[in-house]
């Protein structure tokens, strides 16, 4: 497939990072943030003063402990979610609610210092692979399609709505994976895997076994999804 990494904005000098713990940001999902602390209200505001394609940002998972797959103290997952600043509304008080749409997936490469009262890194694109022959794509959309709707309880028609129009299985998955109120651990694990079919793949097992006879229990979603 074609590298979409070139038709990304440029990330490797300084990206900010909002790090939060139990939050993952997916490609093409949505996600409102709550900013309030003084120096990530600096950071809302110096993505304003950008043209509104630069205007980016990274969300880091928050992690326990220091190992391979974090950087930085206090340690992130090295695998972001990059999402554009689409909507923000500064509060009397100055705090923000913004809400960053997902643009891709980020490996985080070291945390700069020093320029701004934020956290940010460096970081390079990862970039998505997927079989090349259509038919595949298509097949498993619909059955991951029909699967999640399946799983769903009646409440979360904007979901189903959503999930509906959609038939690009990278985007599909990613919306699955952003959208169902998975474990943090399934959802990392989904956003460090940069492989289309293997995402899919582990999305359809989880619901396999969330409807299995022993478990039964449909998903519920809110009739408004937060991403997380």
């Amino acid at each position: 497939m074609a590298d979409k990494s070139a038709r990304l904005p440029d990330i490797s000098r300084a990206l900010p990072v909002f790090p939060l713990p139990e939050v993952v940001l997916f490609p093409h999902a949505h996600l409102p943030l709550h900013i309030f602390e003084p120096r990530y209200r600096q950071m809302v505001d110096d993505l304003q003063q950008r043209d509104e394609p630069d205007r980016l940002l990274a969300m880091g998972t928050v992690m326990n402990g220091h190992n391979d797959d974090t950087l930085g103290d206090p340690p992130v997952f090295r695998i972001v979610g990059v999402g554009r600043l689409v909507e923000s509304t500064r509060l009397p008080d100055g705090r923000y609610i913004v809400i960053l749409r997902g643009i891709g997936r980020a490996r985080l490469v070291n945390e700069v210092s020093g320029a701004h009262p934020y956290r940010e890194f460096c970081a390079t694109w990862v970039e998505e692979t997927i079989a090349s022959l259509a038919s595949w794509r298509n097949g498993l959309a619909t059955e991951l399609k029909a699967l999640a709707l399946a799983a769903v309880r009646e409440s979360g028609e904007k979901f189903r709505e959503l999930i509906q129009r959609e038939n690009d299985l990278s985007v599909l998955v990613d919306l699955i994976s952003a959208y169902m109120p998975f474990s943090i651990d399934f959802k990392l694990v989904q956003m460090a895997n940069p492989n289309v079919l293997g995402r899919t793949a582990h999305v359809i097992s989880e619901l396999e076994g969330r409807m299995s006879p022993q478990r039964g229990k449909r998903i519920k979603i809110d009739d408004d999804p937060m991403a997380n």
